[in-house]
């Protein structure tokens, strides 16, 4: 009895290794972002132990791999998903391309990464895209160093907003009348993007003419 239940435990996980091997970096995306927790748990399995011995080789530690990866995740999560099947690489390597990135500039913050061509020598973007996402990272860090200086309640109505979900959705979330909530995300909104606009890397991360929107 216990032998079959063995059989098929490891069956089981077969399966669900085939069934994520099997998804696009779309449907892989897609299914992070609607919660699909058998996708999720998937994908941390497979990235967070390589972040981790990526970063405790590199001057860091376990707190600072999930930091690292919570950050990417974040920026992943805003990047369209049908983007990343024109990608010639995986989400996977897409992702710890990412979260090398976000490692490496923090290093080079804190002193500890000497400044060389080859610092962005192995992350994955393609060709004459690599600037324009190294600058996309950089300001999403930006967002999120300020996001992160909300409260807690403010920052779960942002998250609820930007996950999709509607005005009523989030008024019965967070227990708020709808009327509120609407009130609530616009001064929220003002001042993130206040807060974002005072920060001395705001002006070089962003050209005069334009001005950064939250959504």
């Amino acid at each position: 009895m216990l032998s079959n239940l063995s059989s098929l435990d490891q069956q089981t996980e077969v399966n669900q290794h085939q069934k994520m091997s099997d998804h696009t970096n779309s449907s892989i995306l897609k299914g992070i972002q609607n919660g699909d927790r058998h996708i999720i748990k998937k994908f941390y399995k497979k990235n967070l132990p390589v972040l981790k011995k990526y970063i405790l080789r590199n001057s860091g530690n376990e707190d600072d791999a999930h930091d690292v990866f919570q950050d990417a995740l974040l920026i992943l999560l805003q990047k369209p998903a049908l983007s990343l099947d024109r990608t010639q690489y995986s989400i996977h390597s897409y992702f710890f391309g990412i979260c090398k990135n976000l490692w490496r500039k923090k290093l080079r913050e804190n002193k500890k990464l000497i400044s060389s061509p080859t610092f962005l020598e192995d992350i994955p973007y393609q060709g004459n895209d690599l600037i324009s996402e190294i600058h996309y990272i950089e300001k999403q860090q930006l967002y999120l160093t300020h996001f992160r200086r909300l409260n807690p309640s403010n920052q779960r109505v942002l998250h609820l907003f930007f996950s999709g979900k509607t005005m009523r959705e989030i008024a019965n979330t967070m227990g708020y009348t709808e009327a509120y909530v609407r009130k609530k995300k616009f001064e929220i909104k003002k001042k993130l993007l206040s807060m974002i606009e005072k920060d001395p890397k705001y002006s070089k991360l962003f050209p005069s003419s334009h001005k950064v929107e939250v959504a």
